[in-house]
């Protein structure tokens, strides 16, 4: 507080000095105007009347002198109170300009705020189109994998022929060529997935797995094709079922139903095949629709 009081003293003299100062030469340059004007009109007085004046004019400056300066300390209070009005004025201004500034930036960054916000809507736009793109490059090209190796060659003893992967099967397959499009077609990886969800849907997993295994063939396969098959021996009259890629989708299927506590082994699944093609002969015409 003392410091403060120190302070406020200080500038308290400095505006009184600045005060008496600034009066001090205001009344000196009136009475040089003054004095300048007496001297013209005042030509023809004699010397000592000129002394008595210069007397009487050096008394009356300094007379003048001391009444400024009791009269400058008598109005330095309200000279100090015009000042501060004066200079709070002045600050008040200038934090009025200053609110209108901040005002202004306000509305700047909210317009820049609009416009981001503007911005990442129509960039979130833009990366929905880009995963609907890849969404649809990706089925495209699963579509392609299905599609692809359209012509394949089937050998039928020493002639060839073209086969058209791209046909339409019906269901049960009745020959080996309908066999080996369907094996071809598997190939492509939609095909396999498609193929692989269907056959999930025929395994319930409450029944014995023989059961299931004569389900999808019933389904697949017709008698007279089925009849062309041994699970893994090679004869002249009958191929190995368990290198075709049918198969393959087949144990896939089956592990995961039945594997899921004990792992399921693939000799299991040749015996459950067994079972069913050693059942052929038995199948009547009519073969399991769902």
């Amino acid at each position: 507080m003392s410091s403060n009081k120190k302070l406020d003293d200080c500038a308290h003299k400095r505006l009184i000095i600045q005060l008496q100062r600034y009066r001090n030469s205001q009344k000196k340059k009136d009475i040089e105007q003054t004095s300048s004007s007496s001297d013209n009109d005042n030509d023809g007085l004699n010397n000592n009347d000129h002394k008595n004046n210069n007397f009487s004019s050096t008394k009356n400056q300094t007379m003048t002198k001391k009444n400024d300066l009791s009269l400058c300390d008598q109005v330095t209070t309200e000279d100090i109170k015009n000042l501060v009005l004066a200079s709070y004025r002045s600050l008040s201004r200038q934090v009025s300009s200053l609110s209108d500034q901040l005002d202004d930036v306000s509305s700047r960054l909210s317009i820049l705020e609009s416009s981001v916000n503007i911005n990442n809507k129509e960039i979130g736009k833009v990366n929905e189109e880009i995963v609907e793109t890849k969404n649809k490059n990706e089925d495209n090209d699963k579509d392609k994998d299905e599609n692809d190796d359209n012509l394949i060659i089937l050998e039928s003893g020493d002639e060839e022929s073209e086969i058209d992967t791209s046909v339409r099967l019906k269901f049960p397959l009745k020959t080996e060529r309908d066999f080996y499009i369907f094996n071809s077609k598997i190939s492509g990886a939609g095909y396999r997935r498609k193929l692989i969800q269907r056959l999930s849907s025929l395994v319930n997993k409450k029944i014995r797995m023989p059961l299931n295994v004569g389900k999808i063939f019933r389904y697949y396969l017709s008698k007279d094709l089925a009849l062309c098959y041994n699970t893994k021996i090679l004869t002249p009259k009958k191929k190995v079922f368990i290198d075709t890629l049918f198969y393959s989708c087949i144990a896939e299927v089956l592990k995961n139903k039945y594997g899921k506590s004990k792992p399921l082994l693939d000799s299991q699944i040749h015996d459950s095949i067994s079972v069913v093609l050693k059942n052929v002969y038995k199948w009547d015409r009519r073969t399991l629709r769902r």
